[in-house]
């Protein structure tokens, strides 16, 4: 298992799993990814995550249309959010928690 999967498995095997939005569709949220610290240490930029996230999702056959990958970079981070459909979800927790 990938350091990204097994962020995201862990995340979805916690009590309440990755964050739930009920607004516009039902969908779940994850974001992964770094932020600076207090110390104003550099950002670090793990330029193969928009690719890791897409293999774990790829893995577990889920579509392109059930996702949205969006880039977060700014001052303070550099992340992806996952949005992924609420049946997709489903289907990503089923395969981590047996």
């Amino acid at each position: 298992m990938s350091r990204i999967e097994s962020l995201m498995s862990l995340r979805a095997s916690s009590p309440y799993g990755w964050t739930k939005i009920n607004h516009p569709s039902n969908h779940r949220v994850i974001r992964i990814g770094n932020a600076s610290n207090c110390n104003d240490d550099s950002i670090i930029y793990d330029l193969k995550l928009k690719q890791n996230i897409e293999n774990v999702l790829r893995k577990y056959n889920i579509s392109d249309e059930s996702y949205i990958l969006n880039e977060i970079k700014n001052k303070y981070e550099y992340s992806y959010e996952v949005k992924v459909s609420e049946s997709s979800y489903e289907h990503l927790v089923n395969n981590w928690v047996k």
